[in-house]
């Protein structure tokens, strides 16, 4: 079994060297790859589309090159939207989606998801979209962001690099 320090390598590395995902790959194989997802990610975010008009600021976990987190800002340009992934290779890539939605990110972190340099008070929303099964230290992010909002993240089982299917059972909160 690999430890939290090779899974965490294997991710960073993955946005460095995949043919399709790391920052000098072309666009077009990955657009029509992602904008696939885009209607099951805004299809997820419907029972919180009227409290997207009142939230102020979103923070993607393992946002990856940040599409979801760039749609965020399209379709709600009143947020502030911050962008987080393990991999430095991946934000590297985030220009490129700010470029496609025709936007900007307020900021955006190469972190790992329980190191994040943003107080958990200033969220309004966390959300990850099918990408928690790679989230080792999951019930640390739940505590310390109460908001947490797994859009969509355990139906999916395709994402890169292939992981172990995982189940996870968020308690309900008022």
């Amino acid at each position: 079994m690999e430890s939290q320090e090779e899974r965490e390598l294997s991710e960073i590395t993955y946005w460095r060297d995949s043919t399709s995902e790391r920052p000098e790959s072309g666009p077009i194989d990955n657009l029509i790859n992602k904008m696939t997802d885009c209607g099951v990610f805004e299809a997820s975010w419907t029972d919180t589309r009227n409290t997207s008009n009142r939230q102020e600021t979103v923070l993607e976990l393992g946002g990856g090159q940040g599409w979801a987190s760039c749609e965020r800002k399209k379709v709600f340009p009143h947020l502030k939207v911050i962008l987080t992934n393990i991999s430095e290779y991946a934000i590297a890539s985030k220009p490129k989606w700010e470029h496609v939605f025709n936007v900007s990110l307020d900021n955006a972190y190469a972190c790992t998801s329980y190191k994040i340099p943003e107080a958990s008070s200033s969220m309004d929303v966390v959300f990850c979209f099918a990408a928690a099964h790679h989230f080792a230290e999951l019930a640390k992010q739940w505590q310390k962001y109460p908001v947490f909002y797994v859009a969509a993240a355990i139906a999916f089982s395709y994402t890169s690099p292939p992981r172990r299917n995982c189940s996870i059972s968020l308690p309900t909160r008022a």
